[in-house]
């Protein structure tokens, strides 16, 4: 029998312990999935988020911001979305406020893009911003517009008005987007405006609509829709690429500015105010806005744009979804400034009656 040495065993024995122990070892360890990772805290959670509507408390502006701030709270994780009515300069008081807030994204704009864009094209004396510079975070609602028209107006038709033997007597509350839109299509029709000024808002040019001491203006389908149903006021055609139809208490069939002007020489600048017209409702922040904090808004409003509960709401109130992401939006920008820029002709002469 051969025997082993000492040196032998305590070799073997060693060996055991250690597996022994490794085995224990290895019992011990948490399994962890190779895809766990750590789960990110929004970019905006806990913060106080302020959403500036240049606009008075219970407009069109305010209310559909009012409806969206939710949604915008629970997709950021913020503490709050307050929504702060700035009104002044027909919006460019609020909107050089935010031109001036800080790039950290928790300021931003929610107002109508076009007066945004037109009056820094009217090369508006007020204003302290250039929409090319700004951070744009999403169009959000697009409103088609209607022309109305008082019922003891000479005018029942959009031909009416094509054949009009005496200027156009147009309500002007400010400098604003739809100053500039109606004197855009005016050009465009060869119809000449008599502005009359001095209003405080669209129930006081309803008010002299119905009077009959002028004529009429471009508003929102809402706005105008009690005295359209009573037959005090009188829809003759629409600022929209297509014609719109199925809207309560309004005739089908009404002709768009496209259709109205045909292939005359204003075709050009009326696509172009249409096209323009089509930004409405947008967000967007001040310039050189921090990118993490761009991208953080672009992603909230993919979402809130998404949910169908929040789209259902924005219908109610009258509007229309028109979702466009910020990043593609400010691409758009820069191209639709520079088709709008003949535009500034035609607000020189404008702004030149009202002084």
């Amino acid at each position: 029998m051969i025997r082993k040495s000492k040196p032998v065993y305590v070799l073997i024995l060693l060996l055991v312990l250690s597996l022994t122990l490794l085995g224990g070892c290895a019992k011990t360890q948490p399994a962890q999935s190779p895809t766990e990772q750590p789960v990110e805290k929004p970019y905006f959670e806990d913060k106080i988020l302020t959403i500036i509507v240049p606009n008075s408390p219970g407009g069109g502006h305010d209310t559909a911001a009012r409806t969206l701030a939710p949604y915008i709270q629970e997709y950021a994780g913020a503490k709050d979305v307050r929504v702060v009515n700035k009104k002044g300069g027909g919006g460019i008081l609020g909107m050089n406020e935010v031109w001036h807030t800080k790039g950290d994204g928790e300021t931003i704009m929610f107002a109508s893009a076009i007066t945004h864009v037109m009056a820094y094209i009217a090369e508006d004396p007020a204003i302290e911003f250039n929409p090319t510079e700004s951070t744009w975070l999403a169009r959000a609602i697009n409103k088609p517009l209607v022309l109305t028209v008082g019922e003891k107006s000479s005018i029942d038709t959009a031909d009416d008005l094509m054949n009009l033997d005496r200027p156009y007597i147009y309500p002007a509350v400010g400098v604003d987007d739809d100053f500039y839109t109606m004197n855009v299509i005016a050009d465009s029709l060869g119809i000449e405006l008599n502005i009359v000024t001095g209003f405080d808002g669209e129930p006081e040019c309803q008010v002299a609509q119905v009077q009959g001491t002028v004529d009429g203006l471009f508003t929102t389908f809402e706005k105008a829709r009690s005295l359209v149903k009573s037959g005090d006021l009188v829809p003759i055609m629409v600022l929209n690429p297509e014609p719109v139809s199925g809207i309560a208490d309004y005739p089908d069939g009404l002709p768009t500015v496209l259709d109205v002007v045909g292939d005359g020489p204003g075709r050009q600048a009326m696509e172009d105010i249409v096209e323009l017209y089509a930004l409405y409702e947008s967000f967007w922040g001040p310039p050189n806005m921090d990118p993490e904090a761009a991208a953080a808004w672009r992603d909230i409003m993919d979402k809130v744009f998404n949910n169908t509960e929040a789209m259902d709401k924005i219908v109610k109130l009258g509007g229309t979804p028109a979702y466009i992401p910020g990043a593609e939006l400010e691409k758009m920008i820069p191209d639709l400034m520079k088709s709008a820029t003949g535009f500034k002709a035609i607000f020189d002469e404008a702004t030149a009656k009202i002084k």
